[in-house]
């Protein structure tokens, strides 16, 4: 969850550094938490809690009241092995302070202390969690985007249940019970508190965090480049920032195939971070399954989205926006998400597209669309308008601003 001045992963913000910390408490939901059953989620199997499966800059997002009091909205995320909450929220609530505990990217030198707070009672989807602890953080202050978020929920608070995230359904589901066990191609087992899996790309295998706090695609280690087989070298397309760092991000796209577990995706784009430890899988590829998690068990499923098009991976769902009327014959070939973002990031195009033609490319930031400023467009406003034709945008290459246009005529 670092700010970017390009759309990428959080490349490990505050999930990797909450790799260190595993969250603790007594976890308890009315009751004692369920006795677990080996099943998947049915069709015929009643879930403990539904909701919307809501999103802001690309994460999946939950309703969280502490102690009672009103809800208040963070992140839901598998990146993260502890609960945060903003420093604001810990001073006015007045969440008792029981200890320190340094807190650091893996991309960034210097750790950063900060206070751990325990949570009397933490209710989230109608279940309520007794004495968890948290730790403090500022991160309105370092997201820096309106309306954000005031915290970070672990997916591990969860522990007894088994956590789906339907993004083709738009909802998240509770189930009492565990997964199968894993086969390595639709249920994978991991060791450590934060979810992971192999990704197979020209004969290498490559470890790789889910993170669902995370809006982006697939995020390689620079080092890795030299392994791959990409259609050009990989090249500078923005900064990054992390709790402890900032960084340069690279981009390219991959000639060939990457495989997990049961999915394919053809020539994806991909992004680089020197010195990232392991790769990184966000929403942009997350999008396209129904992704279960068992934190009790270190397990979880991976099911692809029926007629997903996987060949580019974006924030949440990729759309090719197509021209009205147009029955899906003539598109401009821009791989879109996460349509709240301000600026909106491209996640692609689409070869021999009119957007390749007009030289839009993954990376770019769509400040404007036809002159207008995309902070004063809401999402649907922002759609129908790159829909019409002819087409300008306006677009933030680095520290570069400059006009594309296209048409379907």
């Amino acid at each position: 969850m670092h700010r970017i001045q390009s759309r990428f992963p959080r490349a490990l913000a505050l999930g990797a550094m909450a790799a260190a910390v595993v969250l603790s408490g007594c976890v308890v939901q009315k009751g004692a938490p369920p006795q677990a059953q080996a099943m998947a989620a049915s069709s015929t199997e009643v879930p403990v809690a539904t909701l919307p499966l809501t999103t802001f800059g690309g994460r999946p997002v939950v309703e969280v009241s502490i102690n009672g009091t009103p809800a208040k909205t963070f992140i839901l995320d598998t990146g993260a092995s502890y609960t945060v909450v903003d420093v604001s929220v810990a001073e006015e609530l007045q969440l008792p302070v029981t200890r320190q505990m340094m807190v650091k990217s893996p991309l960034g030198p210097n750790e950063i202390e900060s206070d751990v707070v325990t949570v009397s009672k933490l209710s989230v989807a109608g279940l309520t969690f007794e004495n968890q602890e948290a730790t403090t953080f500022g991160l309105l202050a370092f997201m820096q985007m309106e309306g954000a978020p005031v915290g970070v929920l672990s997916y591990r608070i969860f522990d007894g249940y088994r956590l789906v995230l339907d993004y083709p359904g738009e909802q998240l589901r509770l189930y009492e019970g565990e997964l199968p066990e894993p086969d390595g191609r639709k249920v994978f087992s991991f060791d450590d508190t934060i979810p992971e899996v192999t990704v197979r790309v020209a004969g290498h295998d490559w470890p790789f965090h889910l993170d669902t706090g995370s809006p982006g695609g697939f995020v390689f280690p620079l080092a890795a480049a030299a392994d791959l087989p990409l259609q050009s070298p990989p090249t500078v397309m923005g900064r990054a920032k992390v709790v402890n760092a900032e960084f340069d991000i690279y981009a390219s796209t991959l000639q060939g195939t990457l495989e997990l577990g049961e999915m394919s995706f053809e020539n994806p784009p991909l992004t680089f971070i020197e010195g990232a430890p392991y790769g990184n899988i966000g929403n942009g590829v997350l999008g396209q399954c129904v992704l279960t998690m068992d934190p009790r068990n270190n397990r979880l499923m991976l099911e692809e989205q029926p007629n997903a098009t996987a060949a580019a991976p974006g924030p949440q769902k990729v759309r090719r926006l197509v021209s009205p009327g147009g029955g899906g014959k003539k598109v401009y070939g821009i791989r879109l998400a996460a349509f709240e973002e301000s600026p909106m990031p491209v996640a692609g195009v689409e070869p021999g597209s009119p957007a390749e033609a007009a030289g839009l490319g993954s990376g770019d930031l769509i400040t404007k669309i036809n002159g207008t400023a995309i902070e004063s467009m809401g999402r649907d406003d922002r759609i129908a308008a790159l829909r019409g034709s002819p087409l300008t945008v306006t677009v933030k290459r680095g520290e570069t601003v400059t006009e594309v246009q296209m048409s379907l005529d």
